[in-house]
């Protein structure tokens, strides 16, 4: 049963052998109740903050988002259905109240896939791509905008934030770029600890886009050649 002074333990049930002693019962279980106070009172009265739980709530959340990530973008190798699934499944982890993700194809054209803003023509795309980009950098894959990042997403998407970050993938300059914004101010700390985690998880899946994207390129490249030849 579940301890009713411990929360997060289980009961220890004590069976008495036939005959015998019945005395050391008692003094037992004030010992055993002893041992378990500290304890109760890190669950009992500060359960949302009892560092060991915390940090398994976060591993199980790193789990569950990988499982989730490896079923909806493992298969997919191509930008466009892999990003709008990305940014499908950012909506339900971070509940952004606007993304965007930006990418530079193996033959220069510029990808995009956005939810919540108005895109503008491709040459506003080109300048929010070289702007915006220079947001993330090699050291800090994910990082919060500031101000005048603010006004640079709003130019470009008519999109007013509160509180935003960005996130860049492989080396710089970035190919593959994902802006999230907010409404309302985010708890940063918490927020970016949360993205970083994700940023680690889905490095595999954008090098392996990255590659195969390479690899398409070359043929078609190579197609191309033989073709004029």
């Amino acid at each position: 049963a579940i301890h009713p002074e411990v929360p997060g333990l289980m009961q220890l049930v004590i069976c008495r052998r036939r005959g015998g002693a019945r005395d050391d019962l008692p003094v037992l279980a004030r010992l055993l109740k002893l041992q378990l106070a500290p304890y109760a009172e890190l669950a009992g009265t500060a359960a949302g903050k009892n560092p060991l739980q915390t940090n398994l709530r976060r591993e199980l959340a790193d789990l569950t988002n990988l499982r989730d990530l490896e079923a909806r973008l493992g298969p997919v190798l191509d930008p466009e259905p892999f990003f709008g699934g990305l940014l499908a499944f950012l909506g339900e982890l971070v509940e952004p109240d606007a993304a965007v993700a930006l990418w530079r194809r193996g033959d220069g054209e510029l990808g995009v896939r956005a939810a919540g803003v108005r895109l503008p023509d491709r040459k506003g795309l080109e300048e929010a791509f070289d702007r915006l980009g220079r947001l993330p950098t090699r050291h800090t894959p994910v990082k919060p905008m500031q101000n005048k990042h603010f006004l640079r997403f709003e130019a470009a998407f008519e999109f007013k934030p509160c509180s935003g970050a960005g996130m860049a993938f492989g080396e710089p300059p970035f190919a593959y770029q994902v802006f999230l914004a907010w409404k309302r101010p985010e708890a940063e700390g918490e927020l970016l600890a949360r993205l970083e985690t994700l940023h680690a998880q889905l490095s595999p899946f954008v090098a392996r886009l990255d590659r195969h994207s390479t690899l398409e390129g070359s043929f078609l490249a190579t197609v191309r050649t033989m073709v004029n030849a």
